[in-house]
């Protein structure tokens, strides 16, 4: 992947369905879509099974938020 989701995602042998921007795309396994190059950076949503494959619900993530030392999103 152009931008990392997590490292994880490349030791996932099921087949998995990453859903972002309301799109369906389906990887025969983690490391196909480890692979794959994506134009967004994308954080996960939600992770689960269904008929036994892995879905992965992506969201675009907001990079333009001020973020403290700490990794915090800071308070308005």
């Amino acid at each position: 992947m152009k931008f990392r989701l997590e490292s994880f995602v490349a030791k996932i042998q099921s087949p998995i369905i990453f859903v972002a921007d309301g799109v369906e795309s389906l990887f025969e396994s983690g490391r196909d879509l480890a692979l794959y190059d994506f134009t967004k950076r994308y954080t996960v949503k939600s992770l689960y099974s269904k008929d036994s494959k892995i879905v992965i619900e992506a969201e675009e993530m907001k990079v333009n938020e001020p973020f403290n030392y700490a990794g915090e999103a800071a308070l308005s």
